[in-house]
């Protein structure tokens, strides 16, 4: 393991070749912020973790079957890669699985738990609030597809840092964390395009709808019924619909009257 600390540019930090097991392991991951849960003793892990001026960037390979991982009140945000395998990501009120290549955005302040039955890689970009990106309320996970020349950028250019950061000199980082930062913002320039960020909630609003298309048929299907589907409280599913301007009631009796015109259009036809 190697540890160098810069003095220059807000004093960056670089831990790299970081090779543990066990209990060792699961402990420099919960000093990290991301605690194993049920550390088992064939634990592995191989990271390099850098700090630079308002930015956390690490890459991290282990087997950890669960981790939960915690965001300070010092995080604004954060953006994870997959470098190899699949994980899930759960939060409260969604669960996302993420591929290799693709990429999630998370809103700063809020655990989320990450599964997975296999091995797996990632990078993970964490931001103090002043640099993140300010998601609406009811956005907890955005994703980001592996096709998104932004995602690809900021991977790359994520991985070759992380590469030479023992070697980059101490007048070298100002120059360094900007390359960093431009390509954050490419990612959340897409972001702030996209449809989950524009429409709040959308990862449960959508489950909700999806429950809501396959059972508006049945007249005994209600509101409390739609809840215990999701397994969300209803507070959080009403807040989801509510910044939307509209409520899982009024879902569901649009549903129904879309569906009771099509029986009519089809009886007339058939008529």
């Amino acid at each position: 393991m190697k540890v160098i600390t810069m003095r220059a540019f807000s004093e960056p930090k670089l831990e790299s070749g970081i090779a543990l097991v066990g209990i060792p392991a699961a402990e420099w991951m919960r000093e990290k912020g991301c605690e194993v849960v049920a550390a088992q003793e064939g634990l592995r892990l191989f990271s390099d973790v850098l700090f630079l001026d308002g930015l956390s960037l690490g890459r991290f390979y282990h087997n950890a079957r669960e981790v939960v991982r915690h965001a300070g009140s010092d995080e604004g945000g954060a953006v994870l890669i997959v470098l190899d395998g699949e994980v899930d990501v759960v939060d409260e009120a969604a669960t996302v699985r993420v591929g290799k290549g693709h990429g999630l955005v998370l809103r700063g302040g809020r655990p989320i738990r990450l599964l997975s039955g296999n091995p797996y890689g990632l990078v993970e970009l964490r931001l103090s609030p002043h640099r993140g990106v300010v998601i609406r309320d009811g956005i907890s996970l955005v994703p980001i597809v592996a096709e998104s020349a932004s995602l690809r950028l900021l991977l790359a250019v994520s991985s070759v840092i992380l590469n030479v950061a023992g070697s980059v000199p101490e007048d070298g980082w100002a120059s360094t964390g900007d390359v960093l930062r431009a390509a954050v913002a490419g990612v959340f320039d897409d972001v702030a395009r996209s449809d989950n960020f524009r429409r709040p909630s959308n990862l449960l609003v959508d489950r909700a709808r999806r429950v809501i298309a396959a059972r508006s048929s049945d007249q005994e299907f209600n509101v409390a019924s739609l809840t215990a589907l999701l397994a969300v409280s209803p507070a959080l599913l009403h807040r989801s619909f509510a910044v939307l301007g509209t409520t899982p009631l009024t879902e569901l009796r649009r549903y129904r009257l879309e569906t009771a015109k099509r029986l009519l259009r089809g009886g007339l036809l058939v008529g």
